[in-house]
């Protein structure tokens, strides 16, 4: 074999010889290929000009770590268009006045309707969930109740165990806008129609919003039948609420959600059911859009996100409640728990038994609601 395709084969470079031409063009020689050290990829040398990661694959460049953060920075700002707002506002120099709304006049048509019958002005905003609308059974002294299909927007309850109604009212001597049942995203409607509950309880007055929801655990040893008092939630429903919302600016609705289930109410429920011989806890609520229920991998997948209960609605009024200034306090009855089978009908069964025991919190607890909150 010639000397120099041996070399070739060994990974020696073909280069053309400086200053040797033929007829067509440069003649090859080989020659061993010599590593080079490159001027820019020196210890201590400045910005890498093949780029942060290539940087690192190349072992030379001091600070190579900082270098993919900087990148990594500078694309999420573009990625992000370089103007995220920060938590709880508009971007700096942004100014807001007023509340968000989706910009329909719904909640006022629907007042109109109410007011035809009742001028009471509710200071408490109160959902019924899944077989629970016993809960509060002859303790509300009723001024006005009026069926879901008669109030401009909201359609009629298509699940067992919803009512669909709203009455007026007082409980514990608190004037209450209570909905016996929800509308459900998992029915079709878009996000707007649950809306409406905490929106209309808003335009009728309503400072607090009370939501509570059959729901299913997620953490080994709570029984059914435990009240589960909401901390927090996860948002997994796949779109917010708040989409399309805007301040009266034009501003997108950036609201805080640090602490969407007021603290304050939270801790107060904790405490009155422990006094009445209630059995509750503090929980974390999973936003499934549902109808069908978790598979055994989702709820894995649920537990390791921090979840400790699971259900398909709440966020869809607890989050419009916050951006319309709203305290939110979210009461569950866990109806099965951790491994058990489920249905719908041993949900609406199960609730309906501690459906007392919530009353009982509710009529406890209303009284000593504190007021609206700051600004609001």
């Amino acid at each position: 074999m010639d000397a120099a395709v041996r070399r070739a084969v060994r990974g020696d470079r073909v280069a053309p010889r400086r200053g040797t031409r033929g007829a067509l063009g440069s003649v090859p020689v080989v020659r061993r290929h010599r590593a080079r050290r490159r001027s820019h990829v020196r210890r201590g040398a400045g910005r890498h000009p093949l780029g942060a990661r290539d940087a690192v694959r190349a072992g030379g460049c001091r600070g190579s770590r900082e270098l993919l953060r900087r990148a990594a920075s500078r694309g999420r700002s573009h990625a992000c268009g370089g103007d995220r707002p920060t938590q709880g506002g508009a971007r700096e120099g942004d100014v807001t006045s007023g509340l968000p709304s989706p910009g329909d006049d719904l909640p006022a048509r629907c007042a109109q309707v109410v007011r035809a019958r009742t001028d009471l002005l509710s200071s408490v905003g109160l959902v019924l969930g899944s077989g629970l609308g016993p809960a509060i059974g002859d303790e509300l002294e009723i001024e006005g109740s009026f069926a879901f299909t008669e109030l401009p927007g909201f359609p009629p309850s298509g699940v067992p165990g919803h009512a669909g109604t709203l009455s007026l009212g007082r409980l514990a001597g608190v004037a209450v806008a209570a909905f016996s049942g929800r509308v459900h995203y998992y029915e079709g409607h878009g996000m707007d129609v649950p809306a409406l509950l905490p929106r209309l309880a808003h335009e009728l007055g309503a400072s607090t919003m009370v939501l509570t929801a059959a729901v299913g655990g997620l953490q080994p040893g709570v029984e059914a039948g435990t009240v589960v008092i909401l901390r927090d939630h996860l948002n997994l429903m796949g779109v917010s609420p708040l989409r399309a919302w805007r301040y009266p600016d034009g501003m997108p609705a950036f609201i805080n959600t640090e602490e969407v289930y007021d603290r304050e109410i939270g801790d107060l429920a904790v405490e009155r059911a422990d006094a009445l011989g209630i059995h509750a806890v503090h929980g974390v609520y999973a936003a499934m859009s549902g109808p069908a229920y978790e598979t055994p991998i989702e709820v894995g997948m649920l537990q390791r996100l921090g979840a400790t209960v699971v259900g398909m609605s709440m966020v869809p009024e607890a989050l419009p409640a916050l951006a319309l200034g709203m305290r939110v306090l979210g009461i569950c009855s866990l109806t099965n728990a951790f491994g058990e089978h489920v249905t719908h009908e041993e949900v609406v069964r199960v609730s309906n038994e501690t459906a007392l025991a919530v009353g009982r919190l509710l009529v406890d607890l209303l009284p000593r609601l504190p007021g609206p909150k700051a600004g609001t």
